[in-house]
């Protein structure tokens, strides 16, 4: 396999789903841990953070810079560390390959970033300075609220796939997603924006990977189409 077979195997539109997939991973992580640390509960895991991961950048920890960094170093740390990973199924087997890329990767696009949230307050509770009875809504049933709307999505996903509806349709489908769990997460969206300026653009990863990985089982769907009318 050459260099250049190896970064353009399925063209640009896995490459565009494997970057923003490990950057929405990323984000769903260092979410969560900077919810986590912003509690009363997680002093000590902060002060690990501030000085394994922030003093090496000489900025003040206190200051916009330092917080700005609990969330972006992380979340670049996790993308990093999965998009190598990705790199490297290109070696394996397709089939492999092909599930953890397809049905996987949906589905952990869909739910990773609001999963993670909801365990870290849940796990923290009352010890966020801000919290006021979250999750507000569906109160504590949070987790179930996710398994079955996320259920949901994958099922008429997929079923749009199978049935080859516009693209529109799923396009659809994504955006009611997404625009759910920011309606759900937006008292916390709303904080973190008034503490973190640029919070927003780290956040946008999510749709986007959504919207990345539909484009790549459309080029996979379309590329399995003309293998299949080359061999009849």
């Amino acid at each position: 396999m050459t260099i250049k077979h190896f970064f353009c195997k399925l063209g640009p539109s896995r490459i565009l789903h494997e970057g923003l997939f490990s950057l929405n991973i990323g984000f769903a992580v260092a979410y969560a841990l900077y919810t986590y640390i912003d509690s009363t509960q997680g002093n000590a895991l902060g002060q690990w953070v501030v000085s394994h991961l922030i003093e090496p950048f000489h900025v003040n920890e206190n200051g916009l810079a330092g917080a700005k960094l609990e969330l972006v170093v992380p979340m670049a740390g996790v993308a990093l560390i999965l998009f190598l990973m990705l790199l490297l199924l290109r070696l394996g087997v397709p089939v492999l390959s092909r599930v953890i890329l397809d049905p996987i990767a949906c589905l952990a696009a869909l739910a990773a970033a609001p999963a993670f949230w909801i365990y870290a307050i849940i796990r923290v509770g009352p010890g966020l300075l801000w919290f006021y009875g979250y999750p507000a809504w569906p109160k504590e049933s949070g987790f179930s609220f996710l398994v079955l709307e996320v259920s949901g999505i994958f099922v008429l996903l997929y079923a749009a796939r199978k049935y080859r509806m516009p693209l529109w349709c799923s396009l659809a489908l994504l955006l009611a997603h997404y625009t759910l769990w920011s309606w759900y997460m937006w008292p916390d969206i709303l904080h973190r924006f008034y503490l973190i300026s640029g919070f927003a653009s780290a956040a946008i990863v999510c749709p986007c990977s959504g919207v990345a990985w539909l484009l790549y089982v459309n080029a996979v769907r379309d590329k399995d189409a003309v293998l299949q009318e080359g061999a009849s």
